[in-house]
C-alpha cells in the first residue's frame, strides 16, 4: 500500500512510504494512523467488532481498491458482583 486515497477528488491522501520511498516493514504504520487522530482506549472486557467489505471495481491491477472498514468498541455488560447469585 504505497498511497491511499480517501475521496474520489484526491484531495485526502495518505502516502504510506518511508522517507526516502521505501516499504513500510508492517502494515500497522499504514492501517492505524488514519483511522483516528490517537488511539482509542479499550478497556478490559470491551467488545470490538469490525466490519470489512472490499470493492476489486474491475479487478485490473491498475485500478485501485476500495475497501471499507467501520468499527464499533463497546462497554463490557454489567457483570453480577463476584460472590453473590445473580
Amino acid at each position: 500500500w504505497p498511497r491511499i486515497v480517501f475521496d474520489e477528488a484526491g484531495t485526502h491522501v495518505y502516502d504510506t512510504r518511508g522517507p526516502t520511498g521505501e516499504q513500510q516493514l508492517s502494515h500497522w504504520p499504514t492501517v492505524l494512523p488514519p483511522l483516528a487522530p490517537r488511539p482509542l482506549p479499550v478497556a478490559p472486557g470491551a467488545v470490538v467488532t469490525a466490519t470489512w467489505s472490499t470493492d476489486l471495481r474491475d479487478g485490473q491491477v491498475s485500478t485501485p481498491i476500495r475497501y471499507s472498514l467501520l468499527c464499533d468498541i463497546a462497554a463490557e455488560a454489567a457483570a453480577a458482583p463476584v460472590g453473590r447469585a445473580p
